[in-house]
């Protein structure tokens, strides 16, 4: 009886998988990036001052997504719109100020 090894058997399944799946490639160009910054009020300290002034700065954040995405004046004090699936590249706190970076598909930035 012959004893045959599953390796070639795993890896032409694994080939097969490769070419039946094709995920989708999103190029660097099809980002935007931006940073943002956000303070928390003097009146909170420690653990909340951190979290509020991550979500300013991610509020922030969102804002020069879409002021950068349209090319919008960045003196204009209303700017409307929906920035889906932001991601965060980095954050920074300095114990007083949040400085976050992040990006967002060109597809997933609308102006209202």
């Amino acid at each position: 009886m012959q004893s045959y090894s599953r390796k070639p058997l795993i890896i032409l399944a694994l080939l097969l998988a490769l070419i039946i799946y094709k995920p989708e490639v999103i190029f660097a160009s099809n980002y935007i990036e931006a940073e943002g910054m956000g303070r928390a009020s003097q009146s909170v300290t420690g653990f909340w001052a951190k979290i509020l002034a991550r979500r300013a700065a991610i509020v922030d954040l969102q804002r020069n997504l879409l002021i950068k995405a349209f090319n919008i004046n960045k003196n204009n004090n209303k700017v409307s719109g929906i920035v889906k699936g932001v991601e965060v590249i980095s954050g920074e706190w300095d114990g007083r100020i949040y400085k976050i970076k992040g990006r967002a598909l060109r597809e997933n930035i609308i102006l209202n």
